[in-house]
C-alpha cells in the first residue's frame, strides 16, 4: 500500500511516550517519511519529555501508519519528530477525523438552538466548540451550511470538555440520523476538508 504523506495532514493522531505509555493526541501540521510537526494542546505541552522515544498511530482513509519518533523541538503548541526507522502501514476502516477551520452552525436541545463552530469532522461525527453545556447522551439536532447546501442530522452527546482554546467547551458528537442526501453532502465536505490538507 502507497503511503501519501499530505492524506494524514489535518487528521487526529495518537501517539505514547515508551517508557511509560502516556497518552497524547494531536492535530498532524506536516508530514513526511523523515519528519513530522504535531499540534496539541497547549496545558498538555509541558508533559512532552523531549530525551523521550514515542510510538505513533496515525489513521487516515482506508489506512493506518505505525512508527516511533523522537522529539526535535517545541515551538508553543506545535511539536516537531524526527521519525525513527520505517513507517509500518495497514488497511483500516476506522474513521478518521479531519479538522476544518472557520465553518459555523447551529445545534439544537429542548427547544433551545445555540450557534456552535464545527472543529473537526468524520463520517459518523464531529466535534464543535459551544458556550452552551451539553451532558453526555444528550440528543441534539444539527444544522450546518456547506458549499453543496443544508446538512441536517440528529446525534448525541459523547464528550465534553473545556476547549482549551478559549471559554466556550468542546463537545464531541455522534451521529445518528442522517437522511441519504444530507449523509452524501456530509461525506463530500469530509472529502473536500481531506483534499484541501
Amino acid at each position: 500500500m502507497a503511503i501519501h504523506e499530505f492524506e494524514f495532514v489535518n487528521t487526529r493522531i495518537k501517539f505514547k511516550r515508551a517508557n511509560d505509555d502516556t497518552e497524547f493526541h494531536g492535530w498532524v501540521e506536516k508530514f513526511n517519511t523523515h519528519n513530522l510537526t504535531v499540534n496539541i494542546d497547549k496545558n498538555k505541552v509541558e508533559e512532552v519529555t523531549p530525551s523521550e522515544l514515542y510510538t505513533f498511530e496515525a489513521v487516515g482513509n482506508k489506512k493506518k501508519l505505525f512508527f516511533t519518533a523522537g522529539l526535535d523541538g517545541i515551538i508553543e503548541n506545535n511539536l516537531t519528530f524526527y521519525i525513527m526507522g520505517g513507517i509500518r502501514d495497514e488497511e483500516s476502516d476506522e474513521p478518521y477525523r479531519i479538522k476544518v477551520k472557520k465553518m459555523y452552525g447551529k445545534v439544537s436541545h429542548a427547544d433551545e438552538t445555540h450557534e456552535v463552530e464545527l472543529e473537526n469532522i468524520s463520517a459518523g461525527g464531529l466535534c464543535f466548540l459551544s458556550n452552551k453545556s451539553f451532558e453526555v447522551d444528550t440528543e441534539i439536532q444539527g444544522k450546518f451550511t456547506i458549499k453543496n447546501g443544508l446538512v441536517e442530522f440528529d446525534a448525541v452527546v459523547k464528550h465534553s470538555e473545556p476547549s482549551g482554546v478559549d471559554d466556550r467547551l468542546q463537545i464531541g458528537a455522534m451521529i445518528t440520523s442522517i437522511s441519504r442526501v444530507d449523509s452524501k453532502r456530509w461525506n463530500l465536505l469530509l472529502e473536500q476538508s481531506e483534499q484541501k490538507a
